[in-house]
């Protein structure tokens, strides 16, 4: 069981993965839709990994709060309805879960940031 961050701006969408982290047995932190908000829960929670939109409303992009969990080596997938090269050259490591997604894709993309933390 890993305690996963959800930063997502689309509360269908954010219910959604929330339900099928806590279907694959794990501790959904959030979901939150601010970059601000998940900078506060990144200082304040225990967390083991995270699933980060990467463009938000009001023109707000997470990466303060990859840029946060980077550097406590907190693993993270960002999650885009755009084109992989729209996401900054600085996190071409990071796994992309592409929208829209199926239970299946978000299941495996854990699978890829999961195995630092299980």
């Amino acid at each position: 069981m890993a305690r996963i961050l959800v930063v997502e701006d689309e509360l269908i969408l954010a219910l959604t993965i929330e339900e099928i982290l806590r279907d694959e047995g794990h501790v959904v932190v959030g979901p939150v839709a601010r970059p601000g908000e998940a900078l506060a829960l990144i200082e304040a929670q225990q967390i083991d990994a995270a699933l980060l939109d990467v463009r938000l409303r009001h023109g707000d992009v997470v990466y303060p709060a990859a840029d946060a969990l980077v550097e406590r080596a907190i693993p993270f997938a960002f999650m885009t309805a755009y084109a992989a090269d729209g996401i900054d050259a600085r996190y071409a490591e990071h796994e992309v879960l592409h929208k829209p997604f199926t239970d299946r894709d978000v299941k495996r993309v854990l699978r890829g940031i999961l195995p630092v933390v299980q």
